[in-house]
């Protein structure tokens, strides 16, 4: 009884913007800088929408108010689904710290993911990006190589090869632990990943196989990541162009083009999940699904040539 109490008049003085400000700086202090920004933003989203609420005012209604804000400004299905649940993982710590009691919320929130257009490219593309002549052109260079290193070293993200060092490339594999997941990933590299790797790294006093990064130490790192990863989306686009693929270039567009190959070829699902650093393989479905539409369609049309040859018979 009294500490129903306590976590009533507690969940009556502190607004959720003002605990979500507290996760953030907690997060910053332990180095989780992704999840800085993370909280921020959507808690600052959903206090443009509801205004500065106590954490015991927090309930469904709000919820169902704050979801109208954001169709009527036109936020896509997947932003408000990223909103969502990192604002349900805010409130979830409130309640496990004795906060306020759990109103449960998001239970009619949407929080899963939406069929997007496909990011994927296919092995004529990857071809082209091989051959294509970049020699007078110094930027798009460096984000050629970086593009064909992330398909090469099986969908590696950007931050990880951004925070790649020399030391974790021993005998031809390469270790990582994934920065969103800290997964642990082994990659046994090709011929052509260990080219890329000793243009870069042989040539350069960092500790750091890429020019992406110059500092080692936090926040600056970071910083300096966020800077460059802007960079590369940008010079993917232009790159894109220059070798003449229409598909839109982006810094995920490798991994998801080298599960759906890696798919289509028939490596089991699990094995794709362990080269992605998936924690969950409903994660790795979300890469391979947009493959799907053509494997039902090629399915489909065998399907009915063969009732179109048992009718002519």
């Amino acid at each position: 009884m009294i500490n129903s109490i306590i976590r009533y008049f507690r969940s009556r003085r502190i607004s959720f913007h003002v605990f979500a400000q507290g996760l953030a700086e907690e997060c910053e202090r332990k180095g989780h800088y992704s999840r800085v920004a993370n909280y921020l933003t959507a808690s600052r989203s959903f206090t443009m929408a509801v205004g500065s609420l106590p954490l015991g005012k927090i309930n469904q209604a709000v919820l169902a108010d704050y979801q109208q804000w954001m169709r009527e400004r036109g936020i896509s299905a997947n932003t408000a689904s990223c909103y969502n649940r990192t604002l349900r993982a805010i409130y979830n710590k409130a309640v496990s710290r004795g906060l306020t009691k759990d109103n449960h919320p998001f239970k009619n929130c949407y929080t899963g993911r939406a069929r997007t257009r496909k990011k994927a490219i296919d092995e004529d593309c990857i071809r082209l990006l091989r051959q294509a002549d970049l020699h007078a052109r110094d930027d798009l260079r460096l984000a050629r190589d970086l593009f064909l290193f992330s398909f090469y070293a099986m969908g590696m993200p950007f931050v990880d090869m951004a925070y790649l060092r020399k030391s974790q490339v021993v005998g031809g594999t390469l270790s990582y632990h994934r920065h969103k997941t800290t997964q642990l990933v082994t990659v046994p590299l090709c011929h052509d990943a260990l080219h890329i790797i000793n243009i870069y790294a042989a040539t350069s006093p960092s500790v750091y196989v890429f020019p992406i990064l110059s500092s080692t130490r936090e926040p600056m790192a970071y910083q300096e990541y966020l800077a460059k990863l802007n960079w590369y989306n940008r010079a993917l686009k232009r790159l894109g162009k220059a070798v003449g693929i229409s598909h839109t270039l982006s810094s995920y567009t490798m991994r998801h083009s080298w599960a759906s190959i890696a798919y289509r070829t028939g490596v089991p699902l699990p094995v794709i999940s362990q080269a992605l650093g998936h924690t969950r393989p409903d994660t790795t479905m979300v890469y391979i699904r947009s493959i799907d539409d053509t494997l039902l369609r090629q399915g489909n049309e065998a399907v009915q040539g063969i009732v179109t040859l048992a009718k002519k018979r």
